[in-house]
């Protein structure tokens, strides 16, 4: 009862979405995380959206809360472009295509993006779509999803990746397409810009504290509305141009150095 506690919040998916989680974490989560919450002595929230979500769902004290967020690795970077090439070609990527990024679960929002795709083919037929995360919760559904809309040949999913094929797949995309519902703090969108790749995103939760004035920002319930975004970019090459070099400028605000500080001042506060 003496040791002094500090308790990291990474998301409330669990109380905020649990009809979009999987049904043990939420259990596990109802059981504990609000007693969790009362026994620590200092919470640590990674995004000011995740901060207000436990004043507000738990009427914690506001100043109990720090908030330290998160950051990208420093392997997310331009990559030069014949190492691109050869990438591609090794691989037999698609000429053009959107990426997104994350497990793939009802939070991530995939039904609606491979909505909008389906919308977007029709125009550009030469786009492809590449999803790049595990199967999780109810991942069924969106196999469903590709197969109603005729995409089987335009959206290719690949599963978990990480390292260096990540990092290729970020700098050749047209851009990252986030269309998730509720995210804690959203790492994707920062991977993204550390690599020149444009981010289309929703307008929801903690994702336009990390994305700023660096993306597009989109209704995630509107398919229609994440087929415009996409559209923009395909048409405009200049303002693909702009997004990168803002999303570079927003990536710096991002550091595992600031994160580790803030902590440590916190534990030394104690």
């Amino acid at each position: 009862k003496n040791i002094k506690i500090v308790l990291a919040v990474h998301d409330l998916v669990s109380f905020l979405f649990p009809k979009a989680h999987n049904k043990k974490a939420v259990i596990l989560e109802k059981l504990l995380f609000k007693k969790a919450l009362k026994r620590a002595t200092k919470v640590c929230a990674v995004s000011a959206n995740t901060k207000k979500d436990i004043v507000e769902k738990f009427k914690c004290e506001s100043e109990k809360i720090s908030i330290v967020g998160c950051a990208a690795s420093d392997d997310f970077k331009p990559i030069q472009k014949n190492e691109l090439k050869d990438f591609a070609k090794q691989t037999n990527l698609p000429e053009k295509f959107f990426l997104a990024v994350g497990t793939i679960e009802p939070r991530k929002n995939y039904i609606n993006l491979i909505r909008a795709f389906a919308l977007i083919n029709k125009e550009f037929p030469n786009v492809n779509l590449i999803i790049v995360g595990k199967n999780g919760w109810q991942f069924e559904k969106v196999y469903e999803e590709i197969e109603k809309n005729y995409l089987g040949g335009k959206v290719h999913v690949l599963g978990y990746l990480s390292g260096k094929s990540l990092v290729n797949l970020y700098n050749l995309a047209q851009a990252l397409v986030f269309p998730s519902y509720y995210e804690g703090f959203g790492m994707p969108s920062l991977e993204a810009m550390k690599c020149l790749c444009p981010v289309i995103a929703s307008n929801t939760s903690s994702i336009p504290e990390v994305v700023g004035d660096a993306g597009i920002y989109i209704d995630p319930n509107d398919p229609k509305n994440i087929a415009q975004a996409m559209a923009k970019f395909l048409k405009n090459p200049e303002l693909s141009e702009k997004m990168k070099a803002k999303g570079l400028t927003q990536s710096q605000k991002f550091s595992w150095a600031d994160s580790a500080k803030r902590l440590l001042e916190i534990f030394r506060s104690l």
